[in-house]
């Protein structure tokens, strides 16, 4: 199944990335200031020179009308737009691609935080983190601290005690065939997650392949815990 959240993108080339939600393209020669949507370091992904992938919105009150989607990282399109895993899994979830079955709410309020879905029908409470971070062939979450996502984890941790609860990670990227906790960038995160899993808290690595065309689910991939303590 394929999942195309976009009406073609154009090629580039990454002149710089700055100011955590700009970016400078060359698009025909022509550098433009392109909105993006990362609030991480993407790490490895902001060399200068780099090719890259723009969508163009549709909405002429946009300051930048056009939006950083991908990244080559030598030879493998990376998603670098947080925003598109989440309506990527809603459709993989309406579809019934994913193992969580019935009706699909989004955005829901939970105690500080707002976690992403909450499927009634089967009790779960789910939460998707972008992942684009890689070391050789293992994917590694997160790219930088992100004490949020370590405040999710805890939410998680403390719904599992009644209910389902998950951590998605949507691997945005082909090159990778593990996951594991980017502990050496955040610590605090990797013991947020230990916790949360060794509550019951479900670990979900769903390896994905993106390009121009869209993205293709490739299937959950295993967990090295090389940089977390085993079961």
């Amino acid at each position: 199944m394929k999942i195309t959240p976009w009406n073609g993108l154009e090629e580039g080339i990454l002149v710089r990335r700055y100011k955590r939600f700009l970016a400078d393209v060359e698009l025909d020669g022509v550098t433009e200031t392109v909105h993006c949507a990362n609030s991480g370091s993407m790490l490895g992904l902001q060399e200068p020179g780099s090719r890259v992938m723009v969508s163009r919105s549709s909405n002429p009150k946009r300051k930048l009308p056009r939006t950083l989607e991908l990244v080559d990282a030598k030879g493998t399109w990376v998603g670098v737009n947080t925003m598109r895993p989440n309506a990527v899994v809603a459709a993989l979830l309406q579809a019934g691609e994913l193992p969580f079955k019935g009706s699909v709410q989004r955005e829901v309020n939970v105690g500080k935080s707002r976690l992403d879905f909450f499927l009634p029908d089967c009790d779960t409470y789910l939460e998707v983190k972008n992942t684009t971070l890689a070391a050789g062939a293992t994917a590694q979450f997160p790219d930088a601290v992100t004490s949020r996502g370590a405040r999710h984890m805890a939410e998680l941790t403390q719904l599992a005690e009644n209910h389902h609860a998950c951590v998605l990670f949507f691997i945005n990227r082909a090159d990778c065939t593990h996951f594991d906790v980017a502990r050496h960038i955040d610590p605090a995160y990797a013991a947020a997650l230990e916790q949360a899993r060794d509550a019951g808290v479900q670990v979900y690595p769903l390896g994905m392949s993106v390009d121009e065309t869209g993205f293709t689910m490739r299937g959950e991939l295993p967990t090295s815990w090389a940089n977390l303590s085993a079961h």
